[in-house]
């Protein structure tokens, strides 16, 4: 239980971390408690649990050997390795890029007044949320020490600062930590952000660093706070009034995308007999978005198959497993599209012997499942991810981390590079960069009269945006996740000690 833990966290950090890998980039999750406790004046409404698209920023991604989304899922938001993976090939080129890193220039002319909370005539305080790893080593689940992202915060912000701030104002960080099972840390989190520290914003993902979504409905819907960063579905989006934006891929799009790029690819052509399973979780997502999806693609589905074993009950579900695969023997099936129970689901379609193509939106998982299992390379693995520029990222990255290094004296080594028992930054800087600039971004498009309604606006009516190693993203009135740019990617079992994914198209502007 340790490891799956430690592989979840790991996961979803770096689907956060590159903004490059799939919306779900994240590995199978601790099972979350229900998503309301008594916290007081931070009730949060039940929500339905739902899937990690591949997050790529990319937010969700978090692997220990890799580092960002398509939706950190990591984050997710969520995503290949980087250091592992090749620049794409015959790369289109993006759209014109934003200001320069942190230094948004000069704003529309308006008076600075305390127009929000969290908003003074002078400053601009956000929140920070983070997984508490040090208290994760101390309970031994996990042995990586993970640089903090309250450094990373101050430091940019000091660039950000000393480039004249947003709009004039100077922007101060305050931070969380949260432990990434059950609701009432993210909740005591949310808490000690939007009621003890009132910040007009918090930046990162409860879910996308293995928590529950406790956390994220706290700050938007119950506290009216915007929310910089965090996966989300369209139930989350209709239950709140104010800004919700992620870098990677949001739940539902993640799937019809996938979908998209597969028949741009024409890869849908000769697939054979096609099954789609879910769990009890995904099952709606699935049926709103992936079949719709693919039926208009032409796509026959043979099979449509739903584990609902309780939680944890790995041998209940492995017997529900044994009657999916008799019916897939029986239809001759060659590819299945997998949302939830694919870490189970993967290991039992290897010992099953049956030769298939596995599609999924949720890179980490799938990787997950992939490593661990008896066989990694019986079955071909796709998934959705980003550009990967290796360990370097591309230009808005590594003026990141520069500003970083210079101001720290800390020099950013790719995971894979780190010498045993040295604090690990770089699936950090992944998450933060990315999540951190499109918040500048957003902000100061706002203007100077800054506030919930005008932050929102500025959203709707931004357009294309590029972040850290993400060239092709948009907002629109309606579209809150940025991710416009995705390739597919296959796992590839022969690389380094655990495998990892290789693209096998070239990056595909989604927006057109």
């Amino acid at each position: 239980m340790k490891k799956l833990i430690a592989t979840l966290l790991a996961l979803m950090m770096v689907a956060a971390a590159c903004g490059g890998g799939g919306n779900g980039t994240a590995s199978p999750e601790p099972s979350a408690a229900p998503p309301t406790e008594d916290a007081g004046e931070g009730d949060v409404p039940e929500t339905e649990p739902e899937d990690d698209p591949p997050s790529s920023t990319i937010d969700d991604e978090l692997d220990d050997e890799a580092a960002e989304p398509v939706s950190d899922d990591e984050d997710d938001e969520s995503v290949p390795d980087d250091e592992a993976a090749q620049p794409v090939p015959d790369e289109p080129e993006a759209a014109p890029g934003p200001a320069p890193f942190m230094n948004p220039g000069e704003c529309a002319e308006g008076e600075l007044t305390d127009s929000a909370t969290g908003v003074t005539a002078s400053t601009i305080k956000v929140g920070i949320q983070q997984t508490d790893f040090e208290q994760l080593a101390e309970l031994g689940i996990f042995d990586s020490v993970r640089g903090d992202l309250l450094e990373v915060a101050d430091a940019l912000f000091a660039e950000l600062n000393e480039n004249g701030g947003i709009c004039g104002r100077m922007v101060e960080a305050v931070t969380a930590y949260n432990l990434p099972f059950g609701s009432e840390s993210a909740l005591a989190s949310c808490i000690s952000l939007t009621e003890d520290e009132q910040v007009f914003a918090v930046i990162g993902d409860y879910s996308g660093s293995g928590g529950t979504e406790a956390g994220n409905r706290c700050v938007a819907e119950a506290h009216n706070t915007p929310l910089i960063g965090a996966n989300f579905s369209s139930r989350d989006q209709d239950a709140v009034s104010v800004p919700w934006i992620n870098a990677g891929l949001s739940r539902e799009r993640s799937y019809e995308v996938l979908v998209a790029v597969l028949q741009a690819e024409g890869r849908l052509d000769d697939l054979g007999n096609v099954a789609v399973h879910s769990d009890v979780d995904t099952a709606r997502l699935v049926e709103e978005h992936l079949v719709p999806a693919l039926e208009a693609a032409g796509v026959e589905i043979a099979q449509r198959t739903i584990v609902d074993a309780p939680p944890g009950d790995v041998q209940a579900g492995i017997t529900q497993w044994q009657t999916f695969l008799e019916l897939y023997r029986g239809d001759d099936i060659s590819a299945v599209f997998m949302a939830g129970d694919i870490v189970l689901g993967v290991e039992q379609l290897i010992q099953s012997g049956l030769d298939v193509e596995v599609f999924t939106t949720n890179s980490g998982r799938l990787r997950a499942g992939l490593r661990d299992s008896s066989d990694p390379a019986a079955i071909t693995g796709i998934s959705l991810g980003g550009p990967m520029y290796g360990p370097e990222g591309d230009e808005r990255f590594q003026e990141c981390t520069r500003i970083f290094t210079e101001r720290t004296g800390i020099e950013i080594v790719p995971t894979d590079q780190l010498p045993e028992d040295e604090t690990d930054w770089f699936i950090v800087m992944g998450a933060a960069c990315t999540r951190i600039d499109m918040f500048v971004q957003v902000a100061a498009a706002a203007g100077p009269d800054l506030n919930n309604e005008t932050l929102q606006a500025a959203i709707d009516n931004l357009g294309p945006i590029a972040l850290p190693n993400q060239p092709f993203g948009s907002f629109g009135p309606g579209k809150y996740d940025a991710q416009d740019g995705v390739a597919l990617i296959q796992y590839d079992p022969s690389i380094g000690e655990d495998g990892d994914f290789v693209n096998i198209s070239d990056l595909v502007n989604t927006a057109g």
